[in-house]
């Protein structure tokens, strides 16, 4: 990444995440100097779903979460089904009531099936989920099928979340989907399932940006175009707010500007 930095292939500023058992060497990476457009993030458990189990299991999952909390850290966890959700929440609740902190930003990633009391667990321990609206744009014909209909409205259930307090964020969780943020502001928006899941197209725009810098203690410098914020923006080829969500699709980036500096446009520039 250094290498393509220096030869001008890789423009922004990049937040890498930590791998539980790297916490030192990433620390000291860190104190040594580091890279001014590396930064450090979240430490990164994953939470592996095999049939009926997850590993790590509840009790080695929570003393993970304690440590990483206990020594200052962000704690991120990937879960994605609801045993994965629950088990994820358990741990961190735990860790917040051993240890209090005011800030900490803890993070669940995917929060994929979520029923509403889950919901509500989350919004009261203060955890933060960022989740994945373009998915529901991608995946539909797969999950209709497979997914029982009673379980669909609980899957990426913005509303339900949001409602319950939880500070929420999204992102492509690229390569497994494509980058673009245009499928992500329609599966938002023109979620059509029982359980009135959609939200607006201001809540949806919410959650790339101002919901992403919050979930990066970066609000002070990205996710709002302010006087003294960081020029991170992308131009797109009409007004997402003012044309009806079935029309989100024909959205179109024209240009992209990296620290106040034009790095990409279309043609039609």
């Amino acid at each position: 990444m250094r290498r393509l930095r220096q030869e001008g292939h890789l423009l922004p500023r990049l937040t890498a995440m930590v791998g539980f058992e790297h916490r030192e060497a990433a620390a000291r990476w860190k104190a040594n100097g580091g890279d001014a457009w590396l930064e450090l993030g979240a430490v990164k458990i994953m939470i592996r779903e095999m049939g009926e189990e997850i590993y790590p299991e509840e009790d080695a999952l929570a003393e993970m979460v304690s440590q990483a909390h206990a020594q200052g850290w962000q704690v991120a966890i990937h879960a994605v089904e609801e045993r994965a959700v629950a088990a994820a929440v358990g741990a961190l609740s735990r860790a917040l009531a051993q240890r209090p902190r005011r800030d900490h930003r803890h993070r669940i990633e995917h929060c994929g099936v979520c029923p509403p009391a889950l919901a509500e667990r989350i919004g009261k321990a203060g955890v933060t989920v960022v989740t994945q609206p373009s998915f529901l744009y991608y995946n539909l014909d797969r999950y209709l099928r497979q997914v029982p209909p009673q379980r669909q409205p609980y899957l990426y259930p913005l509303r339900s979340l949001l409602k319950a307090g939880v500070p929420l964020a999204a992102g492509s969780d690229c390569p497994v989907v494509g980058p673009e943020v245009v499928p992500g502001l329609y599966g938002a928006v023109a979620r059509r399932s029982e359980g009135e899941q959609g939200i607006s197209i201001e809540e949806a725009l919410a959650l790339y940006t101002t919901g992403a810098a919050y979930a990066a203690f970066a609000e002070g410098e990205r996710g709002s175009i302010a006087a003294g914020r960081l020029a991170d923006l992308v131009v797109i080829s009409g007004d997402p707010t003012a044309c009806p969500s079935d029309e989100l699709l024909t959205l179109r980036p024209e240009m992209a500007i990296v620290g106040g500096q034009v790095a990409w446009c279309s043609d039609r520039w």
